[in-house]
């Protein structure tokens, strides 16, 4: 399994997803599923939440985001030129697989993206 992110089942560039938590996605509109391979981020969100979780709290969700952020930030100072273009909103579901994070949700697209 590679790190990948699929906005409406298209591939897009990791780098390009930042995240914004909100109680009702807006203006939503796009699914994405993340996949990203990160040992240390898969033990951590592990300990803290166990191996599934399906529609996080508001709190959880945002501790969620600031986790997957911190390690998205730094592939994106390697790759600076790729801009956000899709906001993560809410977590439907989260996995945890060895050392993989498997995350869904609803994202809205970055204006002037």
């Amino acid at each position: 399994m590679n790190t990948e992110l699929l906005i409406d089942d298209r591939a897009v560039a990791v780098e390009r997803l930042g995240f914004h938590a909100q109680d009702e996605a807006f203006p939503g509109g796009h699914r994405f599923a993340l996949q990203l391979i990160d040992a240390g981020l898969a033990a951590d969100l592990c300990n803290r939440f166990g191996a599934v979780v399906s529609a996080p709290s508001k709190s959880d969700a945002h501790l969620i985001f600031e986790m997957l952020s911190s390690v998205i930030s730094f592939r994106r100072l390697k790759n600076p030129a790729q801009p956000l273009a899709y906001l993560a909103n809410s977590i439907s579901s989260l996995r945890l697989e060895n050392d993989t994070v498997v995350c869904s949700g609803i994202c809205s697209a970055v204006a002037n993206a």
